[in-house]
């Protein structure tokens, strides 16, 4: 048995801890899906109804996510796992789904670290911006394409194996999410002006690729074949859960706490009632 390490309390500005009961088991899987699911029908009577269970769960994992990240800008990388894992574990996807996520995100980290210019070499993760990196090297490097799309498609895979979907779905989702995640965030740091110049890059605003990623999980974590759906013959092609990831992934950007924590509680919300 391997030392467990608490699941972490601390709070972090307006947001408070996260209410999971006992240690983790590291290496193992089960145990750590186990320690962090939370049931709706456990703990519908303490919150008055089904809907107030699940509101509330959405809203811890929108605190999840959001301290997740501040920790991951903190390099504090194992301790973002576990908030990434509680979000991963009660949207249905698993830990090893968050795994995937944590290790593609320390490997962001490193490209952008290596494409630091010159004057700005050795500066600490949380403060690089775009102005601070060789936008040029940053896209040409081949890790995007070598690893990180990797990565993210064994997230999706993942993900699209606790769904119901069937397998001729399988390669639409996985390669969708893959490349256009890894696209989001090969271009997320690279200055407009930039990105005019590098011939390599495709006309698409990362945002489009955002959109693009979300609708193809959205797939296997809704479970369903169709995503967004077509309402009235009117095909849209930006989901309103995958917008409103968007626009969380933006506030995120920006340090805006309270925003990532309203837009990803209704994100969430609408995840776990599919549940």
């Amino acid at each position: 048995m391997e030392e467990k390490i608490e699941f972490p309390g601390e709070q972090y500005d307006h947001i408070p801890d996260i209410p999971v009961n006992g240690g983790l088991e590291v290496s193992d899987p089960d145990y750590l899906e186990e320690q962090l699911y939370v049931d709706l029908e456990s703990i519908a009577q303490s919150h008055g109804s089904r809907e107030g269970a699940r509101s509330f769960l959405a809203e811890q994992m929108a605190k999840a996510v959001s301290k997740g990240f501040k920790l991951h800008d903190e390099d504090l990388m194992e301790e973002a796992l576990k908030h990434f894992g509680f979000v991963d574990v009660n949207q249905g996807i698993g830990w090893n789904a968050a795994e995937y996520y944590s290790q593609a995100l320390s490997l962001k980290d490193e490209i952008e670290e290596d494409s630091l210019l010159e004057e700005y070499e050795g500066m600490d993760v949380d403060e690089i911006r775009p102005r601070h990196l060789d936008g040029e090297e940053l896209y040409n490097d081949e890790r995007w394409e070598d690893q990180m799309e990797d990565l993210f498609r064994q997230r999706a895979e993942e993900a699209f194996e606790r769904s119901s979907l069937d397998e001729s779905q399988l390669e639409p989702v996985v390669s969708g999410y893959g490349e256009n995640y890894t696209a989001f965030w090969r271009k997320h740091k690279i200055q407009e002006e930039e990105i005019q110049e590098i011939e390599a890059i495709d006309d698409n605003d990362y945002s489009d690729n955002v959109l693009a990623a979300m609708n193809s999980i959205l797939k296997p974590i809704l479970d369903q074949e169709e995503y967004p759906e077509n309402f009235g013959g009117i095909q849209s092609n930006k989901g309103p859960l995958s917008a409103a990831y968007l626009v969380g992934a933006e506030a995120h950007d920006v340090n805006w706490h309270r925003e990532i924590f309203n837009m990803m509680t209704n994100y969430y919300s609408n995840i776990l009632r599919q549940r």
